[in-house]
C-alpha cells in the first residue's frame, strides 16, 4: 500500500501534523518513506511521530535539503535511512524499516513556514499484515 501527503504554502501551518500512513488491522511494515521538497531557498526540519491510542510518540527529526532550483525540481530524502532515523531495525537485506501495530498512525510535520508556492511531499510505501 502506498500513501501520499503534501504540505502546501498558504494551506498548511508549520507544526501541524498530518497523517502519512495508518496501520492495517493486523499491523504494517513500512519499507520506504520519501520526503520531497521544492524549496530552493530554505531547508525544513521534518518531524515524524507515531500516534497510538491518542498518545503521540515523537520518533525522528531531520533537516530537508535545498531543492536544486526553486519551484522547478525537488530534492528528496529517505526518511527511513539510518542517518535520518537512527535505531530502526534492519531487514534481512540490511534495509531499515518501521513496523506499526494495529491502531498506529504515522504522522509528520515541518517546523519552518513554507514560502510562496513551495511544498513538501511525502510518499510512504508500507505493507499491511
Amino acid at each position: 500500500n502506498n500513501s501520499k501527503q503534501n504540505f502546501v504554502q498558504g494551506t498548511d501551518a508549520a507544526g501541524t501534523y498530518k497523517t502519512l500512513y495508518t496501520a492495517g488491522a493486523n499491523g504494517s511494515k513500512c519499507n520506504g518513506l520519501v520526503i520531497a521538497n521544492n524549496d530552493g531557498t530554505a531547508t525544513h526540519v521534518i518531524t515524524l511521530e507515531v500516534v497510538n491510542g491518542g498518545t503521540s510518540y515523537p520518533l525522528a527529526s531531520f533537516t530537508s535539503t535545498l531543492a536544486p532550483t526553486n519551484n522547478t525540481t525537488y530534492s528528496t530524502a529517505n526518511a527511513l535511512s539510518s542517518t535520518n532515523w537512527p535505531g530502526l531495525p534492519l531487514d534481512s537485506d540490511g534495509n531499515p524499516y518501521l513496523q506499526l501495530v494495529s491502531g498506529d498512525t504515522l504522522k509528520g510535520t515541518f517546523a519552518t513556514a513554507l514560502t510562496s508556492s513551495d511544498q513538501i511531499e511525502t510518499f510512504a510505501s508500507c505493507a499491511d499484515f
